[in-house]
């Protein structure tokens, strides 16, 4: 384990922080895998919501977006564009594809 930094380095402290906070991310990333695996769903379900898991790429790509762009003045559909990849295609149109397979909701139904 490393030695602890002398309480006035800021900056050292900053990226424990943020050093943290990534492993903490990785883990719940690995526990919500382990948690889908464990639910008892049956195969097919499980392949399909497998996939639809996969949507947390787009949430890194937003967040790669977000953080490239701050600092900069971007034109509004940039800022669109960080807005879906990071909320509306991770935090509404993710779950709702992921409960509609996990329902059992007929194929027509989960792709609309």
């Amino acid at each position: 384990m490393a030695a602890a930094q002398p309480a006035g380095d800021a900056a050292a402290a900053e990226r424990l922080g943020q050093g943290v906070a990534i492993l903490v991310g990785d883990l719940a990333l690995a526990l919500s895998d382990r948690l889908l695996h464990r639910a008892g769903l049956p195969p097919d379900t499980l392949i399909s919501a497998q996939h639809l898991m996969a949507l947390r790429s787009d949430l890194v790509h937003g967040e790669y977006l977000d953080l490239t762009a701050a600092g900069h003045s971007h034109p509004i559909r940039a800022a669109l564009t960080i807005a879906r990849y990071k909320t509306a295609k991770y935090t509404f149109e993710g779950p709702l594809r992921l409960g509609s397979v996990l329902a059992g909701a007929p194929q027509g139904l989960r792709t609309h």
